[in-house]
């Protein structure tokens, strides 16, 4: 799941672009996946990580030629009860490598005619509920399989710690229904809601909830008896429990969680290296001696439907498409709590690899990240490193097997046309969940250079053909973007990851513009705090002269709001799955919420105070009174000028989903 969300910072990109886009500079033959070579470099990498404690289990499985080449696994299936990993009964939760399964049942349906056509209105299939339609059209299950349905994105209601029956009900579902915020078969935008759609779609046809279906008709033909879909708040017993590392040394456990099932089809499966490993083995064609899912499917599923940009990833059904050095290959990312997992299918060496890690940062209370402790100090003897993600090792495989990805750096005169702020569409648009797009979306600024670009300050990035740039100091060609053109006004930047997004320019008031202001704001609000100390002067103890009690509270209440935040999140839990909890647990989000608008009303009665205290001379006369009145309108414009920013991440208003 997006994800990743966090998420993911690896994921699509491992590719050039194919030679047609004049991107790369020259051919190269297509290195030979060897297995005992690859099984050597990854019991070397995955030892050297071990050692540093970037990971507490992790595995590498090679499928090629109709066999599993092998399946090793590294570390501990849980660390604390010191349970070695075993690639036969260890259970990865695979995250939005889910999606594919998902896929894989849209596609039976359309070969068994279930599904008339991918073109076909998706509510043609929807029996408990409806989509609605997108600005410009009716949603199809073409958009929805290829990530263009128009959706706009968020956690909330994602994580489920109570029992639940599924299926769940249309009303159910419409609680969650995000807003459909662009046209749709326009541009790919990754999209984990589009896709648990699909699932509703494989409910209503087949009868089956989305777990029994997957069970009955992929695990089962498959022989993948250690898989399975969980719908219950519990984590299967076999799945791997991951623990984080401080700079210490010391383990701490990370919770399991499970997603909603309305949910599951966009990425809850858990299953073993081996079950997954035959997975694999089926969607190259082989399994068993036997090619158990049809040449006719796996070409449905493979086929690149859309590209973004002919120098990005392109996306089949959910499938994604990339070139590395000659290299053709089908893949899926995924993570989750605890859990990061790429799988890459390479058609041409009839091969495939899963590499999964279990793991992930610690995340330490707001008090210890800012104070400090015993266990966030470093051991100089361990050298504890940053956590290792499936996609970094899937980099170190790449460059290893395949050598670094070549580019050739092209003139470009008109650079200045590149410049601009751009804002990634993988957002909330409508709801309070806006306020992460500081973190996982934030406008990134791009500026001219001398031969180049710098993007977010860094850089350069340099021109390589066809509106295509690459990061100076990258081997891999994954800090890369591209832009495209539907005149100047509607630029769009295009990051290589994700690669399934698309980042507008923004012409108008964007959040980077207000950080500075908030920031300003927030050190005039704070000295709030100093209204205390007014005196009270002649007036007495009158209504308006108490109002130099108002700040403080103000203060108080924002406080409350964010602690409210920071209370109610579990230890070692990642703050975004946090949010995705908020429907059955909603009161620390609540609160915040509640608070932000008690500001925000409080701002407007402080604006009229000021003219009050100004034509009264409240709280002293003379020079003191000016410069009490004064500090009183500096607090004031500092709670004015956090406003906008509250604003336009839809804090201010009921803004839930």
């Amino acid at each position: 799941m997006k994800a990743l969300i966090s998420i993911l910072l690896f994921a699509a990109g491992l590719a050039v672009a194919s030679p047609a886009t004049s991107v790369v500079a020259q051919a190269t033959p297509i290195a030979v996946i060897e297995a005992d070579r690859v099984e050597q470099w990854a019991n070397d990498y995955f030892a050297e990580a071990w050692a540093h404690r970037r990971f507490s289990g992790a595995t590498m499985v090679l499928v090629q030629d109709g066999e599993i080449a092998f399946a090793n696994g590294y570390g501990w299936h849980d660390y604390d009860e010191q349970i070695p990993l075993d690639v036969n009964e260890t259970g990865f939760h695979l995250g939005s490598i889910g999606k594919v399964f998902t896929a894989t049942a849209i596609g039976q349906l359309i070969e068994s005619g279930a599904i008339a056509s991918l073109d076909d209105p998706a509510n043609l299939y929807l029996t408990r509920f409806q989509l609605p339609d997108a600005p410009n059209r009716a949603i199809t299950i073409r958009d929805l399989v290829t990530h263009r349905g128009g959706f706009e994105d968020w956690f909330y209601g994602i994580i489920n710690d109570q029992p639940v029956a599924g299926p769940q009900s249309g009303a159910f579902i419409e609680q969650f229904m995000p807003d459909v915020v662009r046209d749709t078969g326009e541009h790919v935008v990754y999209s984990s809601f589009g896709i648990a759609m699909l699932g509703a779609v494989i409910e209503d046809i087949s009868g089956l909830s989305y777990r029994d279906y997957i069970a009955q008709n992929i695990f089962a033909p498959l022989g993948m008896e250690h898989s399975e879909i969980p719908y219950g708040p519990v984590a299967p017993e076999y799945m791997g429990r991951a623990s984080v590392f401080y700079p210490s040394g010391e383990a701490a456990d990370k919770p399991r969680v499970i997603t909603f099932p309305f949910f599951a089809p966009a990425g809850v499966a858990v299953t073993t290296p081996i079950d997954f490993a035959r997975f694999m083995l089926a969607q190259l064609g082989e399994l068993d001696g036997e090619d158990v899912l049809g040449l006719e499917l796996r070409e449905l599923l493979h086929a690149e439907q859309a590209r973004n940009h002919s120098a990005m990833t392109g996306i089949a059904l959910v499938f994604g498409r990339l070139e590395y050095n000659n290299q053709d290959i089908i893949y899926h990312a995924g993570n989750g709590p605890g859990f990061d997992s790429f799988m890459a299918l390479f058609p041409e060496q009839n091969a495939g690899i899963f590499i999964a890690t279990i793991g992930q940062p610690p995340a330490p209370g707001l008090i210890e990240g800012l104070a400090g402790s015993e266990r966030m100090t470093a051991n100089e003897d361990l050298d504890v490193q940053f956590w290792l993600g499936a996609q970094e090792a899937l980099g170190s495989f790449f460059l290893d097997s395949f050598g670094p990805a070549i580019f050739e750096p092209v003139s470009d005169a008109n650079l200045d046309r590149y410049a601009g702020t751009f804002w990634g569409e993988r957002r909330s648009h409508t709801t309070w969940e806006a306020i992460l797009g500081l973190a996982m979306n934030f406008p990134s600024t791009v500026t001219v250079v001398e031969g180049g670009l710098m993007i977010d300050g860094r850089g350069p990035y340099l021109p390589v053909g066809n509106d295509t740039f690459r990061r100076e100091d990258d081997q891999t060609g994954t800090r890369r973007v591209a832009f495209t053109f539907d005149g100047q006004a509607n630029a769009q930047m295009l990051h290589f990851f994700p690669g399934l997004d698309v980042a507008p320019r923004v012409d108008g008031l964007h959040p980077g513009m207000l950080i500075m202001p908030f920031l300003a704001g927030l050190a005039a609000l704070f000295a709030g705090v100093l209204c205390v100390f007014y005196p009270y002067g002649r007036t007495g103890r009158s209504t308006m002269t108490r109002l130099k009690w108002l700040p403080p509270a103000m203060i108080a209440t924002l406080v409350l709001g964010l602690l409210a935040v920071v209370a109610g999140h579990p230890p070692e839990e990642d703050f975004f799955f946090g949010i995705g909890r908020s429907f059955q647990h909603p009161w620390r989000f609540v609160i915040f919420l509640l608070a932000i608008n008690a500001v925000a009303a409080a701002t407007a009665l402080l604006v009229l105070a000021n003219l009050r205290a100004w034509s009264g001379q409240y709280w002293a006369r003379g020079w003191v009174g000016v410069v009490v009145r004064g500090h009183f309108a500096m607090v004031t414009l500092g709670w004015i000028a956090v406003m906008p920013l509250f604003a336009m991440l839809n804090l201010i208003g009921w803004n839930w989903p």
